[in-house]
């Protein structure tokens, strides 16, 4: 754990503009007032490593486009692990289709679609889709109100 935090603690250097574009982009609090569920998404950081790898991600890409520069080696980086750690769990039957899981590639999907890269957003869209629907709809996600608005987008 404290690898982790370690890491997050580097990465909030350049975290800031993140969750301002995340606010931006993203304005559910206005909506849903969801503080059971962030402790859920904040859990995730510390028991999925593809979660973690896809905020850490998220972070760097975002920190690229605000400099507006292309992605850095960090960004590339943090791309390999978040595909290595999501391939393994797509590949586990007991974590393919859990919440962190389809978070991961919900978010990849939407960083595809930030960064204009059209082939890698529809991929992403299309297995989130297929995911969704395997789990029984957007219903099946009452326990996580965060991701079913999520989800609705």
């Amino acid at each position: 754990m404290f690898v982790i935090i370690a890491v997050l603690t580097n990465t909030l250097v350049y975290g800031t503009d993140f969750f301002v574009a995340r606010q931006v982009f993203y304005p559910i609090q206005f909506c849903v007032y969801s503080d059971t569920s962030l402790g859920t998404w904040f859990d995730w950081l510390f028991h999925d490593t593809a979660y973690l790898e896809s905020v850490l991600l998220g972070m760097s890409a975002m920190d690229d486009f605000f400099k507006r520069s292309p992605p850095s080696k960090l960004t590339y980086s943090h791309m390999k692990a978040t595909i290595t750690a999501l391939n393994s769990r797509l590949s586990d039957s007991s974590l393919c289709l859990a919440d962190s899981t389809i978070a991961v590639v919900m978010g990849l999907a939407d960083l595809a679609g930030i960064l204009s890269d059209e082939t890698a957003a529809k991929a992403h869209v299309s297995g989130f889709q297929r995911m969704v629907r395997l789990r029984g709809g957007v219903g099946a996600f009452a326990n996580n109100t965060k991701l079913q608005i999520k989800i609705g987008r």
